[in-house]
């Protein structure tokens, strides 16, 4: 699965994430995720995490069954962030080689 965001960030907002495709196969204990987030042609973050450690920041836990999925979630930014818009890229590990 390749999740694929355009946000724009002010400081003290209220950021809304809205998330949805489709899992071709079961999501188990152990899968990773590479996370690369970009601002212009700099790499802020690059880096492969826990998929089912991280999936708890979302309300959701391991296994994720294959198939549809959406969701949704609010995370209040710090006011020390100056207003950008990022585009933000998730996709597996294995389909970056």
């Amino acid at each position: 699965m390749q999740l694929t965001l355009s946000v724009c960030l002010k400081s003290g907002a209220t950021l809304t994430i809205n998330a949805s495709g489709t899992l071709s196969e079961t999501v188990d204990k152990g899968a990773t995720v590479a996370l690369v987030v970009k601002w212009g042609v700099i790499t802020l973050v690059k880096q492969t995490v826990d998929l089912c450690d991280q999936i708890k920041n979302v309300d959701l836990e391991c296994p994720l069954e294959k198939g549809h999925m959406s969701l949704t979630k609010e995370v209040k930014l710090p006011a020390q962030i100056p207003p950008v818009r990022i585009p933000l890229r998730s996709t597996r590990e294995e389909d970056l080689s």
